[in-house]
């Protein structure tokens, strides 16, 4: 026998034993390990999307996307569920994101929560695209409420002296150029120092953000091109200034030209993990 049918026939083998296994599984006991908790049943508005979940230390879940109500309660875009699933009506921004969508959530280390993405406050309660709420939903009035972005922000990370750095499709911050990458003292003002000086990128701009523990920022998206010329497809690393590091994935185009890389992990190994959209990454690409 070749080796083509004898990898279809073990290939078939490997399929049967796996369906095998997952009919069997079906006549295990209900509350068996990822099976689907049916008493967790948030009872949203029809249409709504929920784009990103953060889960608390107490185990309270944070959602955000686009939806208005919850449980029948008015709630807009950004919501903190109790562990059973219901609304924690504790917990209440008002209008502070009720235009728009929520698209990541980052709680600090004091339990405020950072909030991004596209929207605004119709009240003008909050500033628009990224937000600081305090640990009750309230808007953080130490927050630089004159905080003014251009662009839809994807990725918020806060560094250890509680600076904040964040990505996403914008082209300008306080009336500074700061395109796709940017990062704001603990107050929420612009730091001057930061500046990554992006001249282009891709799509959405930056999708992803990352601290290393050396204070350097990761960043994922599509094609970035910096002022200097220098260029990083999917992944770019900076410097803490914010200078582009050419000496990290020197070896160009780390993936394919035109993919995206969509999210960004950083494992306590110190490796970096990209997940996208068509990814294909080139040998010696990440370490």
């Amino acid at each position: 026998m070749s080796v083509a049918p004898r990898l279809i026939k073990n290939s078939l083998l490997a399929l049967s034993l796996l369906l095998g296994c997952l009919l069997a599984s079906t006549f295990r006991a209900r509350s068996q390990p990822l099976s689907l908790d049916t008493s967790f049943n948030p009872l949203m508005n029809t249409g709504a999307v929920v784009y990103v979940v953060a889960v608390q230390p107490n185990g309270k879940i944070l959602i955000g996307g686009t939806f208005s109500s919850i449980g029948g309660v008015s709630v807009a875009n950004i919501a903190r569920l109790n562990t059973n699933g219901t609304l924690d009506t504790s917990f209440n921004p008002g209008t502070a994101a009720d235009i728009g969508y929520v698209g990541v959530i980052t709680v600090q280390d004091d339990n405020r929560i950072l909030v991004g993405g596209s929207f605004f406050s119709s009240l003008g309660t909050a500033t628009a695209n990224l937000a600081r709420l305090n640990s009750n939903g309230s808007v953080d009035s130490e927050f630089d409420s004159n905080l003014a972005i251009d662009g839809v922000v994807n990725a918020i990370a806060v560094q250890s002296d509680g600076a904040i750095v964040f990505g996403g499709g914008f082209s300008f911050v306080d009336g500074l150029p700061r395109r796709s990458i940017a990062r704001l003292h603990a107050n929420g003002t612009i730091d001057t120092v930061f500046d990554a000086c992006v001249a282009s990128g891709a799509g959405s701009g930056a999708t992803g953000i990352g601290i290393r523990s050396d204070g350097s920022v990761l960043a994922s998206g599509g094609n970035f091109t910096f002022n200097t010329g220098a260029y990083r497809t999917g992944i770019a690393l900076l410097t803490n200034c914010g200078e582009v590091d050419i000496s990290y994935a020197a070896q160009q185009p780390g993936i394919d030209i035109g993919s995206t890389a969509y999210t960004l992990l950083l494992p306590s190994d110190g490796r970096q993990g990209v997940s996208g959209r068509q990814l294909q990454l080139f040998p010696g690409y990440l370490s």
